[in-house]
This record gives structure tokens, C-alpha cells and sequence, in this order.
């Protein structure tokens, strides 16, 4: 069973991140956290990163409307924005994607606040952080 539920096998989040698409190996983790946000409302995604630890960090949205994303360390510090808006070529009411943070280093606790300024009640965002080590 998994160590998530319990048991003392490899935790879920573990198991999904060795199954990933480049999974060689060398991702250890991941991380996964899903916003549900209101129009004119922002929520947080944290994600803490161990020394010697790196994370990739993509987003996923069906948005029609899309956000702006603000990633914060620690201190509230700005690290970098983002909007995350649909392009031309991709259709309206499918999902789509965007690579935000190729190369977070640790230590430390990062902060990934999706703010919308829009007009639908609700929408959804998947923040997805594949964590691997340094050396690897």
C-alpha cells in the first residue's frame, strides 16, 4: 500500500513522477496542487523545495480567460510574472499549457499565487512541479 494511505510503499505522488514522460529516473517527486479561483479572486500554490533540489513548474487551465501568475519566495519577494493566456492557435474551451519555472533551486519555500481579473465565475488551474536533485 501506498505510504500516502498508510502503507510503506512508495508514496502515489512518487509512483506518478517515475511513470512521467521523461521519467528516466531522474524526477523524484511531484508535486501537484489544483486551484479552483473565482473571477477577480487569486489563491496560492507553495511548494518547498529541499537543498539541492530543482523543480520544473507547468500549468494547466481550460481558462477562457486565462491569469496572471506571480511567483514569490519565501520573503514575498517577486520573483517572476507570468501571464498565462490562450494564443491564436490554440481553441477556445480545450486546455492548454505553459511552462513557467524551468529551473527552481532550493532551499526554500516558493509561492505561486493565479490571480484573474476576468470575467467567468470559475475556473481551474493545475500547477504541476516535477522535483529531481541537482546531481542528477
Amino acid at each position: 500500500l501506498a505510504s500516502d494511505f498508510g502503507g510503506c510503499a512508495m508514496s502515489t505522488s512518487e509512483i506518478a513522477a517515475r511513470k512521467s514522460e521523461n521519467s528516466s529516473g531522474k524526477i523524484r517527486r511531484q508535486v501537484t496542487k489544483l486551484l479552483a479561483i473565482k473571477r477577480y479572486k487569486s489563491e496560492d500554490a507553495n511548494i518547498e523545495l529541499k537543498d539541492g533540489e530543482i523543480a520544473s513548474v507547468r500549468v494547466y487551465t481550460r481558462a477562457s480567460d486565462g491569469a496572471q501568475i506571480v511567483l514569490n519566495n519565501g520573503n514575498q519577494d517577486e520573483i517572476e510574472k507570468v501571464d498565462l493566456n490562450r494564443n491564436e492557435k490554440e481553441e477556445a474551451n480545450e486546455p492548454f499549457h505553459r511552462d513557467f519555472v524551468t529551473s527552481l533551486s532550493g532551499p526554500g519555500t516558493f509561492c505561486f499565487a493565479v490571480e484573474r481579473s476576468a470575467y467567468t465565475q470559475l475556473e481551474h488551474f493545475l500547477v504541476v512541479a516535477k522535483v529531481s536533485n541537482v546531481d542528477e
